[in-house]
């Protein structure tokens, strides 16, 4: 509850935060995550083209445009399956992420893409002690509007990764639709 705002009193309050908790060095992700997610991002560029492409098939084009957007989707498509081949063998290089990625595809509703998108964003299930740091990591962790005595409403925070909630979200549905128990 300062009212002060200078550099003098902010290094004050790092300083404190130093002497109360026990940081562990960074390190950079190892070079399996970093090549993991150089093809994820490729991937998905790939997705977003092919999409484009299909919704301007669906407006009055001229055939000839027609056949050309066609054959690039079809390239797109094989592009597509190189980089899925090429984000396996990234995963096979690495033990631990293999073994990861063969638990999560144990869960129902979370198979092989999913669990290797997953892995992409979670890199290190190890550095979460806890399940509830994962879900806080993901955003997954509820948001409370509350003033005097009355809670106005709870929702996700969201403040998190997107990317993992967007990968949790179609297993989430299938889940809910079959009644998966977790």
């Amino acid at each position: 509850m300062k009212r002060v705002k200078t550099d003098s009193e902010d290094a004050k309050v790092i300083a404190r935060f130093c002497e109360t908790e026990s940081l562990a060095p960074w390190a950079p992700d190892k070079p399996a995550i970093q090549e993991l997610q150089e093809w994820y991002q490729l991937k998905e560029l790939l997705i977003r083209q092919k999409t484009q492409l299909k919704n301007q098939l669906k407006s009055g084009l001229n055939s000839h445009v027609k056949k050309v957007q066609e054959k690039q989707i079809q390239q797109i498509e094989k592009n597509i399956e190189t980089v899925l081949s090429k984000i396996k063998a990234c995963i096979q290089s690495d033990k631990a992420l293999c073994q990861n990625v063969k638990l999560l595809e144990s869960i129902t509703s979370i198979g092989e893409k999913t669990a290797m998108d997953l892995m992409t964003f979670i890199k290190d299930i190890k550095r979460f002690d806890k399940a509830k740091n994962l879900a806080s990591f993901a955003g997954l962790t509820p948001q409370i509007m509350q003033s005097g005595t009355s809670v106005n409403s709870s929702r996700l925070s969201k403040m998190g990764n997107a990317n993992l909630r967007k990968c949790l979200y179609m297993p989430a549905i299938n889940a809910m639709a079959y009644k998966v128990v977790v």
